[in-house]
């Protein structure tokens, strides 16, 4: 019976699939690079009980022969078989010559000097073998399934059993794509509920003056129809405020027309000329020399502001995600619950990190901070 310590595993179409052979230890890594164990009960007997009657109970002796046990026989004659000498790997494993992620004689090994292996007896024929492994220190081994052998010396003889080391690849693109999309996602909804707390839910008392404005504007009173006009295009001065997230712009511009509805309706032709039509008169009559404009150096940086700015933080945030919490750990083993860490951890760090975002709101347009 094959039993395998460790990490946890992909489904069988993303492992590698060398050919299984009756006994083996086997130890499947997954995408972990954490220390991990295998282990393997073997049956000294395995020959001899085949041919023997299946209600026949058999005992290893002294010279490393089988017999059946009969009444006579001590029923624990552990200590009366032969020692395990040493138990050690045959050589440094290879990359399995069926194996989907590379064929004999490639030269990525598994050094054996990380891999140890011990032997104990158990009951009256059984042979335990325990190996530990570690694909990490001091060569970092290369994904992929590595084949080699066992081999334990005994006072009898020479027992072999095969060893298959499996490691998963966190570099293959759905692995990748599947983390930078978690992270991506929560770092997402992370920073949107920054702005949703932030600079957005001082807009929404604004949002809903201006749409107070926008049903008055419909029939308004004592407003002629090219007033009426300019009434609108400051309306819509106002929502570009708002789309930009300059609240104290937009305030302004609100405050203005606010002005203009609460005026008598007899009056609001003088309040939209002092308000809304605010001219220096010596403006109109003072002469300036031409000007050449020239975009600035940094003007689509600012004249883009938002989608550049939280492309930084979305980029800081999934960057630094997928270095210390993908590819970094060696002990990420690709379990659901890890997978969603990735989500988690990139709302977090919208959330509670806020160090990039506060520096974002110090920078936002009309902010005072």
């Amino acid at each position: 019976m094959l039993v395998v310590l460790g990490a946890a595993v992909w489904p069988a179409s993303e492992q590698p699939t060398p050919r299984e052979e009756h006994q083996r230890v086997r130890v499947n890594f997954g995408m972990s690079r954490s220390t991990a164990s295998g282990t393997q009960l073997l049956d000294a007997c395995a020959r001899q009980r085949s041919g023997a009657a299946q209600s026949a109970s058999l005992i290893e002796g002294s010279d490393g022969t089988c017999a059946v046990r009969t009444t006579q026989t001590p029923a624990d004659p552990s200590t009366k078989r032969p020692a395990i000498l040493a138990t050690t790997v045959l050589s440094d494993l290879v990359v399995c010559a069926d194996s989907n992620e590379g064929r004999a004689g490639s030269a990525h090994l598994f050094p054996a000097d990380q891999i140890t292996a011990t032997g104990s007896l158990v009951g009256t024929t059984g042979l335990k073998i325990v190996v530990q492994v570690d694909p990490q220190k001091p060569t970092h081994v290369q994904p992929g399934a590595y084949c080699g052998r066992i081999v334990m010396e005994r006072a009898s003889g020479y027992t072999s059993i095969d060893l298959l080391v499996m490691l998963d690849d966190r570099g293959r693109p759905r692995n990748l794509v599947k983390a930078l999309g978690l992270l991506v996602v929560g770092s997402a909804i992370g920073l949107l509920i920054r702005l949703l707390n932030d600079p957005i839910s001082a807009l929404v008392p604004l949002s809903r003056r201006m749409r107070s404005l926008r049903r008055w504007l419909r029939h308004p009173a004592g407003v002629d129809p090219s007033e009426h006009r300019r009434l609108r295009d400051r309306l819509d001065d106002a929502q570009d405020a708002i789309n930009d997230l300059d609240g104290p712009a937009a305030a302004t511009i609100i405050g203005e027309l606010e002005t203009v509805r609460a005026a008598p309706a007899g009056q609001r032709s003088t309040v939209i000329t002092q308000l809304v039509d605010q001219r220096d008169p010596e403006d109109e009559q003072r002469t300036f020399p031409a000007l050449t404009l020239h975009p600035g150096r940094f003007s689509v940086l600012i004249d883009h502001y938002w989608p550049v700015a939280m492309t930084v933080v979305l980029a800081g945030a999934v960057g630094s995600g997928f270095y210390s919490q993908y590819l970094q750990p060696a002990d990420f083993r690709g379990t659901f619950q890890e997978w969603c860490g990735l989500l988690i951890y990139g709302l977090a760090a919208q959330v509670t990190l806020t160090g990039i975002t506060e520096a974002l709101g110090k920078l936002s347009p009309g902010s005072t901070r």
